[in-house]
């Protein structure tokens, strides 16, 4: 079914794309025609008498009527030598039209002035004649004053579309705004749930480690293992309240302390360090490449960290091996575990660690695999470019 034809359709049809600039144009020249019959039946008026004047009048003013949109001021004379010659008011109303929309009040006066002194001195040379050199005027006034008031009218229609456009557009942002400001109340209250929860239950494994090596009559390993338990209880408290922080912070600015992304390539070897105090049985073969982009060098720690964490989780007592070296175009992580005992304690995980890991090497433009092995560990493997 095709679209009604309305206001906006039209004025889109006429103001629009290519086709709309040769619509208005073949309009224009349509426009003429009538001049010509004017002249035709017509022929004493004007202050050149003649048929052929008043033909040769309307068909130059027909070839210029293109140029009106684009030659305002050319188009202008054109039009004011038509109306001298054939002595038809309506000549000017394409440049009257024009120099109304354009705001040209100094062409607006010449073709106002020049035919209503025409109407004064020497009614008698306009098509549109009376008995009286006053109806004359008046009505020489009334067709000057229809295009200009079409162009008032087309530039008020144009500015009340405006300013409906930019008041839409204010309320469209305020709206936004307020669904952003919600978001984030949404987003604070629950990251103050998790912190407040999250945070009392690692307080509470924190106590009772501490509680537990304070105990004279513990080994001095069970000892050091609390200990371990403690510092990372009080980083765990940290990265909450970091998380916290950021999250009462204006959403569009800049952290570059972000919790959790701080770590380099080069710190990998202090990784492994700690995670072997846990009872991990690690070998590392870490060769950090010169040059590694800062984006690249974090990813490879935010890899390194997430692998690790999973074998104390899910492959406590299994031997791990971490390893780093440069390819021909990028640099690769590997970290694979072996099978773990047969009654290895295994802790639950969200999941989500490895997913977001995998977007953000995905961003980079790396690639990344994790997955069981065939002898019944796991291996995680990001590949990165060094770009």
């Amino acid at each position: 079914m095709p679209a009604p034809l309305t206001y906006d359709a039209l004025a889109r049809a006429l103001t629009e794309g290519p086709r709309a600039l040769h619509l208005r144009r073949f309009l224009a020249v349509l426009a003429t025609l009538p001049l010509a019959w004017g002249a035709i039946a017509s022929p004493s008026t004007g202050l050149i008498d003649g048929q052929l004047a008043g033909l040769l009048a309307v068909g130059v003013l027909a070839v210029a009527t293109p140029l009106w949109d684009r030659a305002l001021f050319l188009y202008a004379l054109v039009a004011l030598a038509a109306f001298l010659v054939t002595g038809q008011t309506i000549c000017l109303a394409y440049a009257l039209f024009g120099a109304t929309r354009a705001r040209r009040l100094g062409l607006i006066l010449p073709l106002v002035a020049v035919p209503l002194a025409l109407a004064v001195v020497y009614p008698d040379a306009l098509v549109v004649q009376g008995s009286k050199g006053t109806l004359t005027f008046t009505t020489t006034w009334v067709l000057l004053g229809f295009p200009i008031a079409v162009g008032i009218a087309v530039n008020v229609a144009n500015e009340a579309a405006l300013l409906r456009a930019s008041r839409e557009n204010e309320r469209a942002a305020l709206r936004e705004s307020l669904l952003r400001e919600r978001r984030m109340q949404r987003r604070e209250r629950l990251v103050q749930a998790i912190h407040d929860g999250v945070g009392h239950q690692v307080s509470l494994m924190s106590v009772q480690s501490m509680t537990i090596g304070a105990r004279k009559d513990v080994p001095d390993e069970v000892r050091a293992k609390c200990d371990l338990i403690q510092d990372a209880g009080a980083d765990a408290m940290r990265a909450l309240g970091d998380v916290l922080r950021v999250m009462r912070q204006n959403d569009e600015e800049h952290h570059p302390d972000l919790p959790g992304e701080s770590g380099t390539a080069a710190e990998i070897d202090g990784l492994v360090a700690t995670y072997r105090q846990y009872g991990q049985a690690i070998t590392a073969d870490v060769l950090v490449p010169d040059g590694l982009p800062p984006v690249v060098s974090t990813l490879l720690y935010r890899a390194a960290e997430e692998a690790l964490s999973n074998t104390v989780r899910h492959a406590q007592g299994a031997r791990v091996t971490v390893r780093l070296a440069a390819l021909d175009d990028g640099v690769v992580l590997e970290v694979a575990n072996t099978p773990p005992p047969a009654h290895a304690p295994s802790l639950p995980g969200t999941g989500h660690g490895q997913q977001q890991l995998a977007r953000a090497v995905r961003g980079a433009g790396g690639v990344m695999s994790a997955g069981p092995t065939e002898d019944g560990g796991y291996l995680l493997r990001v590949s990165l470019p060094l770009r």
